[in-house]
């Protein structure tokens, strides 16, 4: 979620309005000139009419040494769920669910319950009356191929275009790589470093451009698990973290597959002092912010996003993503009846810390609407209370505990958009 507030000189109530806004992701924006960057218009107009089904039966086409038409997916189950802008954009009631559309080919199914694949996903509109619900999500599974799981918080004036524009065309960026599917890592950092040059062309050119990500952008958590060796693979930028629920004994333990991107880190920190950021904490403030040196823009509570373009060009962000690597970990109970645990990829190297031994339960995907007032244990406790059947239910009940911490902490002035997925194994 992204605001604007002034600097000196004010009138009367800026101050409070700094209050309000001092755990938003997006401080202040002032534009400045962005430079030229090289992209393909075609590219984009193949992105605006694929289907990312499409995308990925072209793919599965291409590895397999198949024409790009040839449908590999039609006896395979393959869904796409993925918000939608609401069409009621900021007049959309606080803690009312954002739009989505569901997409399905394959072995048809008219009526399709995430549930079922023990998936559930929740996103909640903020407490914020002139802005609209700027979190996107996407959800993608091929039926023992892969699935694709995303949330996207935008923030800034434009957050809301600037996620939904990623979550569109990550996914499909990603899965035209040819290194998709024999080296993931670098196919999600190709896929990154491409979205960042198209939103830098989208944003400069003024007869053509869809969007300005000048001062606005998104924090991108994208997982890709691969399903016939069981590995997931987790490439973020932001704040937008991805939690493993860990089995063991009568608990499931809480295991967070990425580490939230902020200024004050040492090594976040080196990065935009070298190219001409600063990172300041004000006093009225909750989080350390990126500025530009000397200036009092764009002030985010991030150091690394898509888009945000000012501060990517002039500041130091980064949008390069942090990728790390994950075996799912099962119980010889959870396989089907005479099939082992699948062998680990060629070359993959698992490196998540702190790692607890135990079986892998689910997964959480949130926006930072959930994180800010609730540890990562206690969101894994919440949705531990419900079976995997109940999916939708417990994503919904951690938002409404995410919801009332906000109320409580923020005297009820402001809450920031709320997303959660849940992904059980």
């Amino acid at each position: 979620m992204g605001c604007t507030c002034g600097v000196a000189s004010k009138p009367a109530g800026v101050h409070e309005d700094r209050k309000l806004r001092r755990r938003l992701s997006l401080e202040k924006v002032d534009p400045e000139g962005i430079v030229d960057c090289d992209v393909d218009r075609g590219t984009l107009m193949q992105l605006d009419q694929a289907n990312l089904l499409d995308a990925i039966n072209t793919a599965v086409a291409r590895l397999s040494g198949l024409p790009a038409e040839t449908p590999t997916l039609t006896r395979r189950l393959s869904f796409t769920i993925g918000s939608e802008t609401d069409s009621d954009m900021h007049r959309r009631q606080s803690f009312q669910g954002k739009d989505f559309r569901t997409v399905t080919a394959g072995a048809e199914k008219d009526i399709l319950d995430p549930s079922s694949f023990g998936i559930g996903f929740a996103c909640k509109k903020g407490l914020k009356p002139v802005s609209p619900n700027q979190d996107s999500f996407l959800i993608l599974k091929v039926d023992k191929l892969v699935s694709l799981y995303g949330v996207f918080d935008g923030h800034g004036r434009r957050g809301h275009d600037v996620s939904d524009f990623v979550k569109r065309n990550l996914a499909k960026l990603l899965v035209q790589q040819e290194t998709f599917m024999t080296d993931p890592p670098q196919a999600l950092r190709n896929a990154f470093h491409k979205t960042q040059l198209i939103l830098e062309q989208e944003t400069r050119d003024p007869k053509e451009g869809t969007l300005d990500a000048s001062v606005s952008g998104t924090t991108t958590s994208l997982v890709v698990h691969y399903h016939e060796t069981d590995t997931l693979y987790i490439a973020h930028v932001g704040d937008s973290r991805c939690v493993m629920g860990v089995g063991r004994d009568s608990s499931i333990v809480a295991l967070d597959l990425c580490n939230d991107h902020k200024p004050e880190l040492p090594e976040e920190k080196k990065r935009i002092h070298a190219n001409g950021g600063q990172v300041r904490k004000n006093p009225y403030d909750v989080p350390h912010r990126v500025y530009v040196k000397g200036e009092r823009y764009p002030g985010l509570a991030m150091s690394r996003a898509l888009g945000d373009l000012v501060g990517y060009l002039h500041a130091g962000i980064s949008a390069e993503p942090s990728v790390s690597v994950r075996r799912v970990r099962r119980s010889p109970a959870d396989l089907p009846a005479g099939e082992a645990q699948p062998a680990s990829p060629p070359g993959a190297v698992e490196d998540i810390a702190g790692d607890p031994p135990g079986q892998d339960r689910f997964m959480l995907l949130c926006s930072d609407g959930v994180w800010e007032f609730l540890s990562s244990q206690q969101a894994v406790d919440i949705c531990a209370a419900f079976p995997k059947e109940r999916s939708t239910e417990a994503v919904e009940t951690l938002c409404k505990k995410a919801w009332d911490r906000w109320m409580q902490e923020e005297m009820g002035r402001v809450v920031d958009d709320i997303t959660a997925l849940i992904v059980w194994f």
